[in-house]
């Protein structure tokens, strides 16, 4: 990428004098509903300190990293941060004529991730005893959307629907206890080409491709697809991306909830015991409300309270599939940017607890393996898109 040598004063006069034409809104408050390419501190505000940040990427070569220079400064995707990046930047920051760059589309039913640095892994040290929870590390993850809830099965049957015409083999396949209700026994591979099917149907870039080309989208058969990590559609979460979202930006917490380290059922569909002190439960073994008639005794997404990032069930009700294959000792050696697991492997990631788990395992922290050619009424998923 190119990179610009104008002085931050030229930067400033102009940000300046656009305040003065555009008139007030320095500062100004951005609607939850409008997350902005030019928040680069992700505060919720395009303010000085973002000013700062753009300016520390316009005029490099020390651009902070936190800043994703190439990536989010660039805000008209040409490869170069310069004038007409600050153009549209000055426009953002002084409203209310914003260009569309400064508030871009957020899919239905996802929200926005950001980019930022958290801490993976087991602060409490309670975790497994192969120490497949450890050591606890930085990791740095680019922003990204995130589905709100895990796929449901009214949302599972109409992407599978159109798969199912469109050379996609999954029929007959995922089930539901009702339409509101996750879609569970559906395998790894399942959930990627779902994946694939529902980003086809939007008239998105597949993800999933059964060629190192990336010529061919995979639509059908069990096997280890390659992966397209730039491409517009849905794929399965890495597993860092799932933790940091999982968080929900609150730190060295046990559970996705950022005001206590402590689980009920009015926060979680799990099965309670008295084996772990922070499981403060009134209720005990299965969730009262939810065990009905037969397995599964799952939940209708959504039926508790969102984390900080307005993410539902994080913890419990299914497990939820990654993209990642699994290695218990991968975190001794994972990269610290945008990890995405060891290069294969025999099982892949599984993450958050089920309806039947114990609070243990529905801890943020919690690593667990699955066969990915399983299909179980305790697996289900939920799908990421990049920004």
């Amino acid at each position: 990428m190119r990179q610009s040598t104008w002085p931050v004063g030229v930067f400033a006069v102009v940000l300046l004098f656009g305040a003065a034409v555009t008139g007030p809104g320095t500062g100004a408050h951005i609607a939850q509903a409008a997350l902005w390419s030019s928040d680069f501190d992700d505060d919720d505000d395009v303010d000085l300190a973002d000013f700062a940040a753009f300016a520390a990427c316009f005029n490099g070569p020390n651009r902070p990293p936190a800043a994703a220079c190439e990536g989010d400064a660039d805000l008209d995707g040409d490869g170069d941060v310069d004038l007409a990046d600050f153009a549209i930047f000055a426009a953002c920051f002084n409203g209310p004529n914003r260009p569309p760059v400064c508030a871009p589309d957020i899919p239905p039913g996802m929200v926005r991730i950001p980019a930022g640095e958290f801490e993976m892994g087991d602060s409490f040290n309670e975790g497994h005893n192969d120490g497949r929870e450890l050591p606890v590390h930085a990791v740095w993850v680019d922003a990204f959307y995130m589905d709100e809830f895990p796929v449901a099965q009214e949302r599972w049957d109409a992407v599978r629907a159109w798969a199912t015409s469109n050379g996609y083999d999954l029929d007959d396949v995922g089930a539901g206890k009702a339409i509101d209700h996750p879609i569970q026994t559906v395998n790894w591979h399942d959930c990627a080409k779902w994946c694939n099917a529902r980003s086809q149907k939007e008239g998105r870039t597949a993800c999933y491709y059964t060629d190192a080309e990336l010529t061919t989208v995979y639509t059908t058969d069990e096997l280890v697809p390659f992966v397209k990590w730039d491409a517009d559609g849905y794929r399965l979460p890495t597993e860092a991306e799932w933790e940091k979202a999982a968080r929900g930006g609150a730190t060295g917490r046990r559970f996705p909830w950022p005001d206590s380290d402590d689980i009920q059922h009015a926060r979680a569909n799990y099965f309670s015991s008295t084996n772990y002190s922070y499981d403060t439960s009134p209720t005990r073994g299965f969730h009262p409300i939810f065990a009905v008639d037969a397995h599964p005794y799952t939940s209708p997404v959504g039926y508790s309270a969102p984390n900080g990032y307005g993410l539902y069930d994080m913890a419990g009700n299914v497990w939820e599939w990654c993209n990642d294959w699994f290695g218990s000792d991968y975190y001794g050696s994972s990269p610290s940017s945008n990890p995405r697991g060891p290069a294969d492997g025999e099982y892949r990631v599984i993450r958050g607890g089920c309806w039947g788990d114990l609070a243990y395992f529905c801890r943020v922290a919690y690593r667990h393996s699955f066969w990915p050619g399983n299909r179980d009424f305790i697996l289900g998923f939920r799908c990421v898109v990049k920004k």
